[in-house]
């Protein structure tokens, strides 16, 4: 099986000199093994390096111009290269009867002294590594820079919420001084009457059927001064009906409150209790008689009557 390893193999193979047997053997190992994928990219490296040092034979050149420069990232790699050579190859040396003076090399030309000292392959590459890395510390210094402007003036800004509370703060300060206006707002706040808190109050009675000439105390209803409703539950002999019908009025006449609908609630075998809920500003001292209708379809037939005297703290 061909290897990748084999410099002579990898350089046939990008340039497009090999069978398709050995083209697909070769391929099968560069995608199983890294080092095979490395070895074919340092081969690549100097196939461009040869081509922009003028190296290669006219057909290998042919070949490369043909496969690997149909692509712009390869352009821009043999740009690169060019520009790179040029900038390294520009200076001449001068000829001179002088002897050199011996100088201790500075730390900022050691560098280019040691690539002088490398053939011109590996002297183009460190040359390439050197001038990203001398870019990268560039850029790194303008975004430091850049980083601390921005957090000076982040500094010097007042944020929003600052200066909202300092116009609270002035705001509260200014209704503090004395003023017509202030002192007016003073005196309406003191002469506003206090409301008193509404009460939640419920008064409860449970009735059974009877006239209002037998009420007794269990058929009396307080209704203290502090109460909002009052709840009536109405005991019903037999539960004969799905729904009920109340409607109450004064023993001396006059419609008071009227509700359909009602579902009764079973309380024993036969028996149920319905409840009704009258607002307690409504109920003024005096008798009172509810009736009782069971509904069945669209009409209602009275299943009870019920009597209660209402007595107001």
């Amino acid at each position: 099986m061909p290897k990748v390893e084999d410099d002579k193999l990898a350089r046939q193979y990008l340039l497009g000199e090999l069978s398709e047997s050995e083209l697909g053997k070769l391929e099968e190992e560069y995608f199983e093994h890294d080092a095979a994928f490395e070895r074919l990219t340092a081969t690549e490296d100097e196939l461009i390096d040869d081509y922009t040092l003028g190296q290669l034979s006219s057909a290998e050149r042919k070949r490369f111009e043909q496969r690997l420069l149909l692509s712009s990232v390869q352009r821009e790699r043999v740009k690169f290269a060019r520009t790179l050579l040029t900038t390294v190859s520009r200076t001449e040396p001068i000829e001179s009867n002088i002897p050199p003076l011996k100088r201790t090399a500075s730390w900022w030309t050691s560098p280019f002294n040691f690539l002088q000292t490398l053939n011109p392959v590996v002297s183009l590459s460190a040359a390439a590594v050197l001038l990203l890395a001398v870019c990268a510390g560039w850029w790194l210094m303008h975004r430091n820079n850049v980083t601390q402007e921005q957090q000076a003036q982040q500094t010097n800004t007042p944020r929003p919420e600052q200066g909202i509370q300092a116009v609270n703060q002035n705001t509260e300060r200014a209704s503090e001084l004395p003023s017509p206006t202030n002192e007016l707002k003073q005196q309406e706040t003191k002469q506003q009457p206090v409301q008193p808190p509404q009460s939640n109050r419920i008064v409860t009675l449970a009735l059974i059927e009877g006239l209002v000439r037998d009420l007794g105390e269990s058929n009396r209803l307080v209704i203290p001064a502090d109460a909002s409703l009052v709840r009536l539950h109405l005991i019903i002999e037999r539960n004969e009906y799905r729904t009920y019908r109340a409607e109450m009025r004064k023993a001396e006449g006059g419609l008071v409150r009227q509700v359909s609908g009602i579902l009764p609630k079973t309380t024993a075998p036969g028996k149920a209790m319905v409840a009704l809920e009258v607002p307690a500003h409504s109920l003024t001292n005096g008798d009172y008689i509810l009736t009782l209708g069971g509904v069945k379809g669209r009409s209602s037939e009275v299943v009870a009557e019920y009597s209660f005297r209402v007595v107001r703290n």
